[in-house]
């Protein structure tokens, strides 16, 4: 990715490098509804969509204080932190950044296999929907 994207990878030392992860994370489900949690990193929900319409689905109705993460290159879960009012991507903690990261990589068919992925992150309205 080019300096001027909005994407981006992300360690915790606030550099262009992998998230290295391996980590289990346990899961809850609401009847018909995406799944959602409270994080362990602060007062946050996240929400991961596990199939192509969960994720079209948060893609579609996401709001501006969203944060989406994926594994690069692969299938993985969509997986978004919603921010506090006037928090700004550079705010989010390392501890909450591998808690994404680490629900993309145990929800990827492939990434789960793998010993380290990428994940990259950007604004919710940076998404455009291709196909």
């Amino acid at each position: 990715h080019n300096s001027k994207s909005p994407l981006r990878t992300k360690s915790l030392s606030n550099r262009l490098i992998y998230l290295v992860l391996n980590a289990h994370i346990h899961v809850e489900k609401a009847a018909k509804m995406v799944f959602f949690f409270k994080s362990r990193c602060g007062n946050y929900t996240i929400y991961m969509g596990k199939d192509q319409y969960e994720n079209d689905d948060l893609i579609k109705y996401g709001l501006d204080t969203d944060v989406w993460f994926h594994v690069d290159d692969l299938s993985s879960a969509h997986v978004y932190l919603r921010l506090k009012p006037n928090e700004m991507m550079d705010d989010i903690t390392g501890e909450c950044l591998l808690e994404c990261a680490t629900l993309c990589k145990a929800n990827s068919i492939q990434g789960c296999k793998m010993k380290e992925v990428t994940i990259i992150y950007t604004r919710w309205k940076n998404l455009k929907k291709t196909a």
